[in-house]
């Protein structure tokens, strides 16, 4: 069952204009179609450099730290805890997977815009088995995630200082 509007941060786009699909790896994906929403934020925790005086002299680089959640239809739910962790024998909360989502979208010109996110390195932290919405709504499972990196369009959205160029 594929939900009409998953909602990707908040924007809700046509199940046909979203491919979800998580693996262990890059390399071994399977789409799902039932999602029902996806969140992620990159989030950087800047150190302050103070002088002697009132005023921040410098910032640091800061740490990276992106956090997500994602809400999968209960049957979805089941075959993404048996991809990641039951059928290679780890506890779903122990596995580290892979999450890619592509979302088209028409930008008024008849041209389709395509985004690619990737979230990598993703780890379960907490999850909500059969979370009720309001009204006849299917059951769900929402799930909080710690990940590693974000790539959007194939680039990491924060960079190492030693890949940084001048």
């Amino acid at each position: 069952m594929g939900v009409q509007y998953p909602k990707i941060n908040g924007y809700a786009a046509a199940s046909q204009d979203v491919e979800f699909s998580v693996g262990s790896s890059s390399s071994n994906l399977q789409r799902f179609f039932g999602l029902k929403s996806l969140n992620f934020k990159s989030a950087v925790a800047r150190g302050k450099v103070m002088g002697t005086g009132g005023k921040k002299k410098a910032v640091t680089r800061g740490t990276f730290d992106p956090t997500g959640d994602m809400e999968l239809y209960y049957d979805d739910a089941q075959d993404f805890e048996n991809l990641v962790g039951t059928a290679r024998g780890i506890p779903v909360l122990n596995a580290t997977f892979y999450v890619s989502v592509v979302v088209s979208s028409d930008n008024g010109d008849g041209n389709p815009v395509v985004t690619t996110w990737e979230l990598v390195g993703c780890k379960i932290t907490d999850y909500t088995p059969y979370a009720l919405g309001e009204g006849p709504e299917a059951l769900s499972t929402k799930y909080s995630m710690d990940i590693m990196d974000i790539l959007k369009n194939g680039e990491s959205v924060f960079q190492e200082a030693a890949t940084l160029s001048a």
